[in-house]
């Protein structure tokens, strides 16, 4: 079964050493969605700023298989601009 990590870089490397065994890049990618939304959930009101962050997801020899990337923008009245 493929091994994988989900490391976060938000202005601090995050890296996942644990990382998680998963049937194939399809759940993987499931996995980082489930991640990256608790990351967001826990985090809403943090004001970012508009910095990206980005959360990359490796195999067991640390290539880089895909990442999400993530950007707040708002307006003055804290409402989204697209």
């Amino acid at each position: 079964m493929p091994h994988y990590h989900f490391n976060v870089d938000d202005g601090a490397r995050t890296s996942d050493h644990e990382g998680m065994f998963l049937a194939d890049i399809g759940a993987a990618r499931r996995q980082a969605v489930t991640i990256a939304g608790a990351l967001l959930e826990a985090d809403a009101d943090r004001q970012r700023d508009g910095r990206p962050w980005l959360m990359s997801v490796t195999n067991q020899a640390s290539e880089e298989l895909f990442r999400l990337d993530f950007k707040l923008t708002t307006n003055a009245l804290g409402v989204f601009v697209p």
